[in-house]
């Protein structure tokens, strides 16, 4: 039989040191980055994004390298929230969006690694005279449309692994309550986002209404990550 952890925050634990830094530095990455991510472009026309993101060439690439790292940050300091609810109902809806998170990220990461690409095949389509119908068009836009469906799975399955978290953050009364229903809220506010994005293309509107709620959790992201480092430190 596996050995239980003790419940909560353990002062001094490497562990939660870490994983308290980690959301501050996911925060800070994921907050201001998604911040300076250039957005003129249409996102439903291909070809716009293509060329915006060929003239940020390596705006473009830093910025997503970055919500990338953010979000591996993110996912470390979830570790620490997982080890620190080990009892009761609580620990299991935890586990399930500790899992979740995973999954999520995973899915993020790929999706991330697709648009770095996108970013490539957008400099080619721009060499080639940013002519729609060709091959560098094709595989630009092909590279832009899937990233974007992985991203939208992604941060779907993220934000619902979220709120089980939340779910055992509440029930384990670890963590003030204050500070455990907002991932809650935010989780399930970002699914009812995400879903419609599934099947229908994005828009400036639906990304303005997006970048609300998420923006929103990385604001919680910083303010555990205090909690947590304070408590652990």
């Amino acid at each position: 039989m596996q050995q239980q952890t003790a419940q909560g925050i353990v002062k001094g634990n490497v562990l939660y040191r870490v994983a308290g830094v980690s959301f501050i530095v996911g925060a800070i990455l994921t907050g201001v980055l998604a911040a300076l991510e250039p957005g003129s472009a249409d996102p439903s026309n291909v070809a716009e994004v293509l060329t915006e993101a060929a003239d940020s060439e390596t705006l473009w690439k830093v910025i997503t390298l970055g919500l990338a790292v953010g979000m591996w940050a993110i996912m470390m300091g979830v570790v620490g929230v997982y080890r620190s609810i080990s009892t009761g109902g609580a620990a299991d809806w935890t586990r399930l969006g500790f899992y979740g998170v995973i999954v999520g990220i995973t899915l993020l990461t790929a999706a991330f690694a697709m648009q770095i690409a996108a970013v490539d095949a957008a400099v080619d389509f721009a060499a080639a005279g940013s002519v729609v119908g060709t091959s560098e068009y094709s595989i630009g836009a092909s590279l832009y449309e899937v990233s974007n469906s992985t991203f939208n799975m992604g941060f779907l399955v993220f934000s619902l692994a979220l709120a089980f978290l939340a779910i055992g953050m509440i029930l384990s009364r670890v963590y003030p309550q204050w500070l455990s229903w907002p991932p809650l809220i935010l989780g399930v506010a970002i699914v009812a986002v995400m879903i419609p994005q599934v099947f229908v293309d994005a828009t400036e509107t639906s990304e303005i209404i997006f970048a609300i709620p998420a923006g929103l959790t990385s604001v919680w992201a910083l303010v555990i990550g205090a909690w947590i480092t304070r408590k652990a430190w």
